[in-house]
């Protein structure tokens, strides 16, 4: 059965999906059990990923022609993922690979990254929804899944 939800009712229940969103490596990462070449790997696969292209993922789903304030968002997102301008000056992919050299990485390692099997299939998955799915699929899963945080609720209402 299916019920209408409020906008309210609906951004509730996102941001209780976001309240429960752990990823597999937090607990490796909070920990002293990881050591600064696996940190090397996890951070060139998720760069390689998702990081670097995200704006391109981004701009597949306005391709899709989504409804006006919905293209809108997510112009503004993808204008700020490549210029960083309506916050820290710098685009996103510039931020990230200053933060790996503030771990002592080297830039030259974010080049030409080889994907690992699972990298290489979440890729493919990225790709297969933004390029086939519909577009809400795609937001969901861009904005929600890969970017959404479990600081969300709190960065949202106390804005």
């Amino acid at each position: 059965m299916m019920w209408k939800l409020s906008a309210e009712q609906f951004r509730d229940r996102i941001f209780d999906v976001l309240g429960r969103k752990q990823h597999w490596s937090t607990a490796h990462f909070n920990g002293s059990t990881v050591t600064k070449e696996q940190l090397n790997v996890h951070f060139r696969q998720e760069y390689a990923v998702y990081l670097r292209d995200f704006a391109v993922l981004l701009a597949r789903i306005v391709g899709k022609n989504p409804p006006w304030q919905i293209r809108r968002h997510l112009a503004t997102t993808i204008y700020e993922e490549e210029t960083g301008r309506l916050s820290l000056g710098k685009p996103h992919q510039e931020l990230f690979l200053q933060m790996m050299m503030g771990l002592g990485y080297k830039r030259a390692e974010f080049r030409d990254v080889e994907l690992l099997s699972r990298s290489y299939a979440y890729r493919e998955w990225l790709d297969e929804i933004c390029d086939r799915e519909e577009w809400i699929v795609g937001a969901a899963v861009l904005t929600i899944f890969v970017e959404g945080s479990v600081h969300d609720r709190d960065e949202v209402m106390n804005q």
